[in-house]
């Protein structure tokens, strides 16, 4: 198996070695090409989770000073943003899983 982060430092490397295992230079530079840009996408996808968990992290420990002060609407409006967080989080986890898969199967 390939190893992305070797691939992501030499991309040139493996163009080349994949010439010699009688590869043209088109066909290995665009499989070099959408291996690298498969990864870019799963760390983006990754990079924009981690951002929504804490947002969520966040959101939850506001809705306990809200609760806290007595201010019901502003934790009833942060429950409703929670509430939309997981939903994104959970559909993005899936997607994530989807991502993961694809380059693994890619670089098998």
């Amino acid at each position: 198996m390939l190893d992305i982060k070797w691939i992501r430092d030499n991309p040139k490397a493996l163009v080349e070695a994949l010439v010699k295992r009688s590869w043209s230079a088109g066909e290995a530079q665009s499989m070099v090409d959408g291996l690298i840009a498969s990864d870019e996408a799963r760390r983006e996808h990754v990079t924009e989770l981690q951002t929504k968990q804490e947002r969520r992290n966040a959101a939850s420990k506001e809705i306990g000073n809200a609760m806290r002060s007595g201010d019901a609407a502003l934790a009833e409006k942060l429950k409703a943003e929670v509430g939309e967080i997981k939903v994104f989080i959970q559909n993005g986890e899936a997607r994530e899983r989807e991502l993961d898969k694809a380059l693994t199967d890619a670089l098998a």
